[in-house]
């Protein structure tokens, strides 16, 4: 990677030589390249092209899938997913998959609705609407039965990636979630982290990542000294709410049954407290990727807050300007501990069709998470791994290269006990915009914080006690 270090003990990436993996990437790559993920005029979201026939359970007879999948077909993302879907067809011939772009969570929810679904579809984390409509069968059962994964396979899921597709996100007696029904398995697995320029934290004489918030600060002012923006930071929910837990914060009120935050606490207030600051002198700036990778690119800022599924985008954007960026993961809070929300697409699969039509769709699900193909998305996309296993497919020396800086922090995060899945509940979407709205306003008002923090947890409580209608 660059000169400048982010590895702490609990951030320690196991090494494994693996070289060999290189010739499935480069196999799986060649497979995509030149095939167009992209639908005919024929093909729109909800017609019968969305839909598949055929039944394993008759021999010699193909079930054709179509996966509606929301990645843009040039993308590194898409470019990375057309060529494991090749890889999938050339495998076997009891499934053949079809990609279809187009939006699973809007589209997929309205075909649903109108009776005309895919078998397979890539959703968000905001998936009620589809379960209550009873819209999406639970892939537990495919999961756990015959066919399904092994024991060792679903061991070497990291554990957050998996609880981010259940519900319900119970809490057992101690303390613990108790697992739900999968209803959404991991598709393509994000937490944030930092990007930034290294040839401006040389300047500035910043030789490590910092290793608290506290330390970020400071190296801000010193980036700001520049004459650069020292910093873009996104008011999204998840990178709000990785920054709480590193703090000492929970997703919801411990002994609450999901139905409470508690962000009117310590972690609360110095978190939002401590983003005024740096509003306030101006250390950061509220954007967006696309506008952030830009500036990254045109050398008016310093560092890019993002997440595992930009790394690549954001890295091939500089590179092709000039500029070098590696990545750092999130500091540690005020706990001593980092934090990390896990959050990325989910794979559904629609209850309109066979029971023989659904297996086959789980086919493609478990080949996804097979290692190698893990190993391959991975590197490709720059998405994190769902599974540990994975790692020992990714060479070592990528992810000591700047090529790989972003995946290596993104693996090391995973391997945390401070990562921790979205929240899931029905409601969640209505908390995580409140939560959106209460720190841009923190952070860009003189309201006192503590009475934003203390409204919040009662906005948060009408949503999740089912009291406010949604």
């Amino acid at each position: 990677m660059s000169a400048v270090s982010f590895r702490r003990s609990t951030r320690r990436v196991t090494r494994f030589a693996a070289p060999a993996a290189l010739g499935l990437a480069t196999a799986l790559f060649a497979a995509g390249c030149g095939a167009s993920s992209t639908p005919s005029s024929s093909s729109t979201p909800g017609s019968s092209s969305g839909s598949s026939s055929g039944s394993t359970s008759d021999p010699g007879k193909t079930v054709d899938v179509v996966l509606w999948e929301s990645h843009k077909a040039t993308s590194p993302a898409g470019k990375a997913e057309q060529a494991i879907v090749n890889m999938f067809n050339a495998s076997q011939h009891g499934v053949h998959v079809k990609l279809l772009i187009t939006s699973g969570s809007t589209n997929g929810l309205a075909a649903a609705q109108a009776g005309h679904p895919p078998i397979l579809a890539e959703v968000s984390h905001y998936d009620g609407a589809f379960r209550n409509g009873g819209l999406i069968v639970d892939q537990t059962p495919l999961m756990d039965g015959a066919g399904g994964f092994t024991r060792g396979q679903l061991a070497s899921f990291y554990p957050g990636v998996l609880e981010n597709g259940r519900i319900p996100q119970a809490i057992g007696a101690n303390g613990q979630p108790v697992p739900g029904k999968q209803y959404r398995f991991p598709n393509g697995t994000k937490v944030e982290e930092l990007f930034y320029d290294t040839a401006m934290f040389k300047q500035a004489g910043i030789a490590s990542c910092p290793a608290t918030w506290s330390a970020l600060g400071r190296d801000l002012v010193k980036l700001k000294a520049l004459g650069v923006t020292p910093m873009g930071f996104k008011d999204a929910s998840a990178h709000i709410e990785s920054v709480f837990v590193a703090d000492g914060g929970s997703l919801y009120k411990p002994g609450s049954h999901l139905k409470q935050t508690m962000y009117d606490s310590k972690a609360g207030i110095a978190e939002f407290t401590m983003f005024r600051q740096w509003y306030q002198q101006k250390l950061f700036v509220f954007s967006h990727g696309a506008n952030m990778r830009a500036a990254i690119a045109n050398k008016k800022l310093a560092i890019e807050d993002g997440t595992s599924a930009g790394w690549v985008k954001v890295r091939d954007e500089a590179k092709a300007a000039g500029v070098q960026v590696s990545a750092c993961p999130y500091p540690n809070g005020i706990s001593g501990h980092e934090g990390n929300i896990i959050q990325g697409l989910g794979f559904v699969i629609f209850t309109h069709h066979t029971a023989a039509q659904q297996k086959a769709a789980f086919e493609f699900v478990k080949f996804w998470n097979t290692p190698k193909v893990q190993a391959y998305w991975a590197q490709a996309s720059g998405f994190a791994p769902n599974v540990k296993s994975a790692v020992a497919d990714i060479p070592a020396s990528y992810l000591d290269s700047n090529a790989g800086a972003g995946l290596e922090v993104s693996i090391g995060i995973l391997d945390s006990p401070y990562a921790r899945p979205r929240g899931q509940s029905d409601a969640y979407a209505e908390v995580d915009q409140a939560v959106d709205a209460a720190f841009f306003d923190a952070a860009t008002t003189t309201k006192p914080i503590g009475q934003i923090l203390a409204k919040l947890d009662r906005t948060d409580a009408g949503y999740l006690k089912g009291s406010t209608k949604i």
